[in-house]
């Protein structure tokens, strides 16, 4: 079942709005030394006297003679420069609760393995074939005449009491199961490696026997969610153009797309929003807010908003 295609709309949704995190703002410059008061030059004033001779006299400018008396006081730092800008205050997004749950009735299917996952309570038992039926397919899921290394094969099991055909997917190279068991739909085409030709629950596997990825159809239409999975555990959940990443059963990111923009939302562990990161044909728009949910500066979440990236990108890219 191919799902390539899939991975990469996922985590191209992810990050082209997150792309660019904010950056954290850099420590003040430490305070530059006062600079020594320069002594005032003499000037020197030539005078005639009554005998017709020249008298040459030291002085000082006058400014420099009030200075002498009047201490120097450091320069006084702008004020209206250096004042902090100012953030308008707005509330942080609401994401309905049900977009942002953690699935953990999927739970018992991400700490199964293609050796211990039960297809048959998926459907009514089967007759299995008399004789072997194998259809091939590339790395791209293109049916093909011969088995391909870096492809996938496909093994007829058999069919139901109702005449539906039961069907499993295997890698070419370990020839270690890419999916459970599943049910075909009606008059499906057995050399369609794409997943309109399922129905039921299907689960994924990686060529080690890890479950990955788990998504019911009815008919070869998806319903619910698409989980992902990632060493035993739910890591992200997808409907539509709507994904969730999770850590440690806490949502870390949610991102949309609609056809009007892209927006990605940042959560900390206890649920306030960090971050919000807004893409569309006017720009782009970054939003922050602290634990109380007051609108900040960007960069003052910066060191927050960086991490939980960090994170979200780590989990997309084990999938």
């Amino acid at each position: 079942m191919f799902k390539k295609t899939l991975l990469m709309t996922l985590i191209s949704l992810a990050f082209s709005v997150s792309a660019e995190s904010p950056k954290a703002p850099t420590s003040e410059a430490k305070s530059e030394e006062q600079s020594a008061v320069k002594p005032e030059k003499s000037v020197k004033v030539e005078s005639k006297n009554t005998s017709g001779t020249s008298d040459t006299q030291d002085t000082t400018d006058a400014k420099s003679k009030s200075a002498e008396n009047t201490q120097v006081k450091a320069p006084v730092k702008d004020v209206q420069a250096s004042a902090k800008p100012t953030v308008e205050q707005v509330p942080p997004p609401k994401i309905d609760a049900a977009k942002l749950a953690y699935p953990k009735e999927k739970l018992s299917i991400a700490k199964s393995t293609a050796a211990t996952y039960d297809s048959n309570i998926e459907f009514t038992e089967f007759t299995a074939n008399d004789e072997k039926q194998t259809f091939y397919f590339d790395e791209y899921g293109q049916s093909v005449d011969k088995a391909n290394d870096d492809g996938y094969y496909r093994n007829v099991l058999g069919k139901t009491k109702a005449g539906r055909i039961v069907a499993q997917d295997f890698y070419q190279k370990t020839k270690t199961p890419q999916t459970n068991a599943f049910l075909m739909v009606k008059d499906g085409d057995l050399k369609n490696f794409n997943t309109e030709v399922n129905d039921g629950l299907i689960v994924w596997f990686n060529p080690t026997g890890e479950a990955t990825q788990a998504q019911r159809f009815d008919n070869g239409v998806a319903q619910g969610d698409t989980v992902f999975f990632s060493k035993g555990v739910v890591v992200a959940k997808k409907k539509d153009d709507e994904l969730t990443v999770y850590n440690e059963s806490l949502p870390v990111m949610y991102s949309e797309q609609t056809e009007e923009q892209k927006r990605a939302i940042f959560y900390r562990p206890d649920g306030s929003v960090v971050l919000s990161i807004t893409k569309n044909k006017d720009g782009r728009k970054t939003q922050a807010w602290d634990k109380l949910g007051k609108s900040v500066l960007p960069s003052e979440v910066a060191e927050e908003s960086q991490a939980l990236m960090k994170i979200s990108g780590q989990i997309l890219r084990q999938l």
